[in-house]
C-alpha cells in the first residue's frame, strides 16, 4: 500500500510499481521479479560473504 506522507512524498507499493523519494525526487519503479533461490545461489552468497 502507498501512502502520502507529511511532505507530500509518496512511498510504498500500488499495484505493480514502487513510489520512493531519492535525493529530493519522486520516483516511480517497477516492483522487483520474484526469483527462486536455488541450493548453488544460496552457497554462493555464503561464500561471497564469508571473504569479507
Amino acid at each position: 500500500m502507498a501512502v502520502i506522507d507529511s511532505k507530500g512524498g509518496i512511498h510504498g507499493t500500488a499495484g505493480s510499481v514502487v513510489y520512493r523519494s531519492y535525493g529530493g525526487m519522486n520516483i516511480v519503479q517497477s516492483r522487483p521479479r520474484r526469483f527462486k533461490q536455488t541450493e548453488a545461489s544460496h552457497y554462493r552468497v555464503i561464500v561471497i560473504l564469508t571473504a569479507f
